[in-house]
């Protein structure tokens, strides 16, 4: 009797997953990170040269100018900061919520609910992504208003921004947060459409999560604001040559991560990440991650690029700029399994 209660007691030890007390990265995760970070920072463009475009004129611009006038723009942006900024205070004095990690088969992480509340809701990188879009439509907007109030108040025929004077580093910081912004839209998207609802999906655990309101807008609708900018509205320009500032935000957020492994949740459930791509005791598997995440932001990257010849291919036809939205956000959005 005391033998069989032994052995069992054994097999149900068996079955239960120890939980580790770290998940450091492995050495290759490392070095691939850290060979990012450096060929980036010295890929970074000088001031000089942020200079060229970071200029009032690149914020005034208006592809359509027949429908949509310059305070309109400004007001059309601002509105979509105002609706940005809303969700994410509402996110962080709200409940919150309890976020488990699908971990794929290899894993030596034990899935716990992490609950996320007040300022944490703020720390998966949705919602960085999501806050850098606001912070860039902000600066965008502002810039178009104080150049739209300008020119009604220009006494001269030619209605110009010459007595207009803003900080450089405000155009800068809204050039360059447009940059880091637009491209994370659709590595967002694209993550959540094609890697994370399929493999919640495939070990049949729920998307409610996935469906919720603040998750619906933070998936889909940055790419719809972001489209609308660059085909409909403003047509802001990614530059080739400031490439670098956006991956070094995602090196950043993977520090990040790292850094916060034992800290979503209570120590007796062991570390844990939100994203399972991210998790470090796969060996080589998180590091192959690392790469086609960079891969998948660097593709993205381009199409933003070459938008700018895409747009003047189109000839100003309202039509097409149209199908353009439509096509990108259709082949990146995901509202249900």
């Amino acid at each position: 009797m005391s033998a069989t209660t032994s052995g069992s007691s054994t097999n149900n030890a068996t079955l239960i997953p120890a939980v580790l007390t770290a998940a450091p990265p492995p050495w290759h995760s490392i070095l691939i990170l850290c060979s990012m970070i450096t060929l980036f920072l010295w890929r970074l463009p000088s001031i000089q040269s942020i200079d060229q475009d970071a200029t009032i004129a690149t914020f005034t611009n208006i592809i359509f100018p027949s429908f949509l006038s310059l305070r309109q723009l400004a007001y059309i942006r601002l509105a979509i900061a105002a609706s940005i900024w809303a969700l994410s205070i509402q996110t962080i004095l709200g409940p919150g919520w309890a976020q488990e990690t699908t971990y794929r088969a290899g894993s030596k992480l034990v899935k716990a609910p992490n609950q996320l509340r007040g300022i944490k809701t703020m720390y998966p990188f949705t919602s960085v992504a999501w806050n850098l879009l606001g912070a860039s439509f902000t600066l965008s907007g502002y810039i178009a208003l104080q150049a739209a109030i300008q020119m009604e108040s220009s006494s001269n025929e030619m209605k110009d921004l010459s007595g207009l004077s803003l900080s450089p580093w405000l155009l800068r910081s809204a050039l360059i947060l447009w940059e880091i912004a637009a491209p994370f839209t659709l590595l967002v998207a694209t993550v959540i459409r094609y890697a994370i609802w399929p493999a919640v999906l495939k070990v049949k655990d729920s998307t409610a999560n996935l469906k919720t309101f603040r998750n619906i807008m933070m998936h889909n609708l940055n790419v719809l604001f972001a489209m609308l900018e660059i085909a409909l509205m403003g047509g802001v320009r990614v530059r080739l040559e400031d490439i670098a500032f956006a991956p070094l935000v995602g090196c950043m957020y993977v520090l990040f991560s790292w850094f916060m492994v034992n800290k979503w949740n209570e120590s007796t459930k062991g570390p844990q990440y939100i994203y399972y791509f991210f998790d470090t005791t796969l060996g080589k598997a998180a590091s192959i991650a690392l790469v086609m995440l960079l891969v998948v932001l660097m593709a993205f990257y381009a199409l933003f690029v070459s938008v700018e010849y895409i747009m003047q291919s189109m000839n100003g036809n309202v039509v097409a700029h149209l199908g353009f939205v439509v096509a990108v956000c259709s082949l990146s959005m995901r509202f249900y399994d």
